[in-house]
């Protein structure tokens, strides 16, 4: 054995050759280093390079030194396209551990000079990286823009060449470094940087793979002109100033307003837009003591900064205003110190003149506004970065991350939203509708705001996060951010988390733990009900039933928590739908007495059964069922109704009876003449009864056309019950029968026939049966729209003229859940003794799985027999919950199908027709008994209450803002959280 000197000693020799090549190393790279400066550019004159070795670095002009830095090469020098053009620039290319990748660096402001701070940054994360000035120097105050005064060519320096340029001669300077190019290259810059990142993506989308635009001035003259305006708001007489102590008042004003409206007192509006604070409130009474009030002209400049902009003409928004909660940090408070960036491009490019006074100028005057109109068509298509057309960028596969702070004093955060808006609006055309708009610039643009920060970072809300590593896994791994962890601190030590959503959606507090946890926070779209009706169909809008208002209620009885409770007369199988102040159903009274509905599913097949046991013929055994179980025409006289209800108090604001007779078919007792749920546009609503036809009512009750329908033979005079879609223009209803199944379109304003389509849907056997009871589900996925049935045996899809896409075999029987899509893809829940299935975009032909598959090109997973009788699933928080109609509980991961519990609800659990529903944590199981079982969310089962409304129950209920309504057999429910 070698002793513990000999193996120190080959250790230490070890080690010393390590650091001999090490050292080699470093002298090579800094001789490539010097070598450099021998490199001939296009239009470039290399004027320093030098290696820093010490670890710090004191930038030209200043005595602070940038510290705690790696090794690099610095290499400064300076471009001239034009003879005016004046681009100074600087690479940082590290000495060792470079990580292959490259970084340019935005500026702020007028820019004017090398972002020192931001190199330093790039070079700590081992990138190689590059910052101008943007052709030209610093000048200060309100002379920062005279540069292009007097060289009008450095403007387009300033506007996007010197970006670009230095982007070409910083990759070049890197490639004869290191002797290969960067495999990725990215953007990162803030305010003016945000600006010029942007200015990248749309002139030059070949310079980089990713880009993160923060808070980006991009629509710049109109900003210009926003920030002018919002100076003259205050500082144009004394009596309009707005002092700290107002500003102070303003903003605890607007926190007292609206601070709760997010579900979380916190000192931060999650979504400013929502307040809809008037500072008048604070307006001066007689004889109140000034300085604890606002006189009515600090009332006037706060509500110019809030309105922003406006053309004096017509009143069109022309630049946006500051959100509410950014008061403490407006900058508009000194006439002697005004904010100089606006007034030095009014003053220098506006009007090009040195004397020009700020305060003499005004929008409203016809000499101003005529100002602003040819600035506008001089310098716009120069200096904004506001064109939408990113479709080269995306091509090329660049991805684009931008943030904005909700808080931000100097660039208005709506700004952001009006730009990602438009892009969305150019991707979506005359040809898509916005779902598939927004799925196609989300899969390469994604915009973040962030509540409660200041401009580019600062403020009470959380402000610290890495918007660049979220980047590099988007590009580099694929994986688009769903959510960025944001912190704030105090003296450097962290007080709170919270998740930034990619917009729309926003961090919805789940209702319990700590506030300042993120893992407490869901990102929610809240505006998806101002998008659509309110809950406009059978599922609500997403055929997904889940809420997100955090105050939605967990407990009720027929008692507790009950807004308030009407009795419907008929039976109450049908859902509520909802849009703005009306509650829509229908339903169906009977003349005399009706067979009573009985709890269970399996009935009158024990009842079957046992009558067989008794030696009856098959003849009378049916005979019998349909004397117990069956309603038949013969036997009622009906009375069809549709009712609206006043959300607010549950008041009938009109109802009409539509048709009155016997049925023109059957029902077993355990379903209703009115089991179809109607569909609204917001404007109208549609109400389809299977065997009757379609009606459509405006929301003042007149009837607009009916279309009457023959009536088709269901299995066993079971009864109708599938629902009617709603795609722009067309509705669209799903009818499968034993004598002709089909699916059919209609123009929802004249009820005409758009298109019909026969099907052959039927469980293959001795005896096919070929009803179904299944809604259809439109699916407006990233690739295209489409209408996706289930039949008996097979699941078919449609595009919108009707014909066949896809279809897709192990459905059941006797099909009723319905299909519906999360987070990108297609749940399909087979029906009794069928399977689930998980579908993604694009399929075509026949995409049924073989004997021994589990997925295939199209099918993302499935769980063979997992599929239930009536309830259909709900999607919630990663998990696929399904719920069996004898109370059995599966939750499956949504993304892999891996089965995290089957569990038993309770022992008293019955039978189950009604879809189960989610929100705030909880999955809520309203069984045939009344009861509805809220679980915990999440990969453990527990129970944690049971709420009874005492009465038989099928109908799935509706989830609106805070309300929850319920329908029971006879009342409608709207259970609201008491406050």
């Amino acid at each position: 054995m070698k002793s513990t000197a000999g193996i120190s000693a080959f250790l230490a020799a070890i080690l010393a050759m390590v650091f001999v090549r090490v050292v080699r190393a470093q002298t090579d790279r800094a001789a490539s280093c010097l070598a450099l400066a021998e490199q001939r550019l296009p239009g470039t004159t290399i004027t320093a390079t030098q290696t820093i070795t010490t670890g710090s670095f004191t930038p030209p002009g200043s005595a602070t030194a940038i510290t705690n830095l790696p090794p690099f090469c610095r290499v400064a020098g300076l471009i001239q396209p034009t003879s005016e053009s004046n681009i100074r620039f600087e690479v940082w290319l590290p000495l060792r551990n470079w990580n292959g990748k490259f970084a340019g660096v935005g500026n702020g402001g007028w820019a004017g000079t090398i972002s020192y701070g931001a190199l330093a940054e790039q070079l700590r994360r081992s990138y190689a990286s590059a910052s101008t000035n943007t052709g030209h120097e610093a000048a200060p105050g309100v002379n920062a823009a005279r540069f292009a005064f007097e060289h009008p060519d450095q403007l387009i320096d300033f506007a996007f060449r010197a970006h670009h340029e230095t982007t070409l001669k910083a990759k070049a300077l890197l490639r004869a470094f290191y002797g290969k190019d960067a495999e990725h290259s990215y953007w990162i810059g803030c305010s003016s940087g945000g600006y010029e990142g942007l200015m990248e993506a749309q002139r030059f989308p070949a310079d980089y793979d990713g880009i993160v635009a923060g808070a980006p001035a991009n629509n710049w003259t109109r900003l210009m002109a926003g920030d002018l305006d919002a100076i003259l708001a205050v500082l144009k007489d004394s009596a309009s100033t707005l002092s700290p102590s107002a500003l102070g008042m303003l903003y605890r004003a607007v926190l007292a307003d609206c601070d709760s409206a997010d579900g979380v007192v916190d000192g931060v509006l999650e979504d400013p837009r929502r307040c809809r604070f008037d500072p008048a409130v604070l307006q001066c009474a007689a004889n109140q003591v000034p300085g604890t009030c606002l006189t009515p002209a600090q009332v006037e400049a706060a509500r110019r900064i809030y309105r922003g902009l406006r053309d004096p003409m017509t009143g069109a928004q022309l630049y946006p205003g500051l959100a509410p909660g950014s008061e403490p940090f407006w900058t508009n408070r000194d006439a002697a110190n005004p904010f100089t960036i606006p007034i030095a491009h009014y003053r220098w490019l506006v009007f090009a003149d040195p004397n020009w006074n700020w305060s003499s100028f005004q929008f409203t005057d016809p000499a101003g506004y005529q100002a602003f109109l040819r600035a506008e068509s001089k310098f716009a298509p120069l200096l904004n970065a506001t064109n939408p057309d990113l479709q080269e960028f995306r091509q090329r596969g660049g991805k684009l991350l931008q943030y904005h702070g909700w808080n931000d004093q100097l660039i208005a955060p709506q700004n952001s939203i009006d730009y990602y808006e438009s892009v969305i609006s150019f991707f979506g055309g005359n040809r898509k509708d916005r779902t598939v708009a927004t799925a196609e610039v989300q899969s390469f643009y994604r915009l973040f705001m962030a509540p409660g920060m200041a401009h580019c970072d600062g403020g009470p809300g959380p402000n610290s996060f890495d918007m660049q590593a979220a980047l590099e896994q988007w590009v580099e791994r694929g994986t688009a951010p769903e959510a960025i962890i944001a912190s704030h601190s105090i003296n450097s030590v962290v007080d709170r988390l919270r998740p930034l959503c990619p917009y729309p959606k926003v961090a919805m507090y789940k209702g319990k733990g700590d506030t300042n946890d993120a893992a407490n926070f869901v990102c929610r779209d809240p505006d998806a009900d101002r998008q659509n009706p309110v809950w406009p169909q059978f599922r609500g809008p997403d055929s997904n039933p889940v809420g997100s208002h955090h105050r939605l209620p967990e407990r009720w009885s027929t008692t507790e928590n009950v807004e308030w409770s009407v009795e419907i007369p008929g039976r109450g199988w049908s859902s509520p739908i909802v849009t703005g102040d009306r509650v829509l159903l229908t339903t169906v009274t009977t003349e005399g007495q009706s067979k009573p509905p009985q709890i269970g599913t399996e009935y009158s097949n024990e009842y079957a059964a046992e009558l067989a046991k008794q030696g009856l013929t098959e003849k009378q055994i049916l005979e019998r069922v349909y004397a117990r179980d069956i309603e038949m025409p013969h036997e009622v006289v009906l009375h069809y109704f549709v009712y609206c209800l006043d959300i607010e108090t549950g008041a009938t604001m009109w109802k009409k009876e539509i048709h009155t007779g016997r049925p023109p078919g059957g029902r077993h007792r355990k379903n209703s003449f009115a089991s179809e749920t109607p569909v609204t546009d917001g404007r109208n609503v549609y109400v389809y009864f299977g065997n009757l036809g379609i009606y459509a009512f405006d929301l003042n009750g007149q009837q607009l056309w009916t279309t009457p329908m023959d009536a088709h033979p269901i299995y066993l005079d079971f009864g109708t019950g599938a629902s009617p879609v709603l795609h722009k223009n067309q509705l669209v209803i799903l009818n499968d029968n034993e004598k002709q199944q089909f699916i059919a379109s209609f123009d929802k304003r004249t009820g005409k026939l758009i298109w019909r389509t026969d099907r052959d849907i039927k469980e293959p056997g001795e005896q096919p049966r070929r009803s179904g009871w299944t809604t259809p589900f439109i699916w407006a996925n990233k690739l295209r729209t489409e209408i996706v049935t289930i039949g008996p045996g097979v699941a078919v899809s449609y595009d919108l003229a009707g014909n066949e896409l896809w279809r897709l075999s192990g459905m059941s029987m006797i099909p009723v859940p319905s299909p519906f899509a999360y987070e990108g893809l297609l749940y399909l829940d087979g029906g009794l003794m069928g399977s689930l299935f998980v579908v993604r975009p694009g399929a075509s032909g026949d995409v049924s799985l073989g004997k021994e598959q589990t997925s295939n090109d199209y099918v993302t997973w499935t769980a063979a027999r997992a599929g239930t009788y009536l309830p259909t699933p709900v999607a919630y928080e990663g998990g696929l919950y399904v719920l069996s109609e004898k109370g059995i509980l599966s939750r499956f991961d949504t993304k892999t199908g891996m089965l995290t519990y089957k569990e038993r609800i309770d022992q008293e659990a019955g039978a189950f027709t009604s879809s189960p529903w989610a929100y705030n944590g909880r999955i809520f199981c309203l069984s045939e008994e009344g009861k509805t079982f809220v679980i915990a969310a999440g990969e453990t089962f527990k129970l944690l209450q049971v709420n009874s409304l005492e009465e038989m129950a099928q109908a799935t209920p509706a989830v609106v803002g805070d309300r929850l309504l319920v329908r029971t057999e006879t009342r409608l429910y709207s259970i609201r959280q008491k406050k």
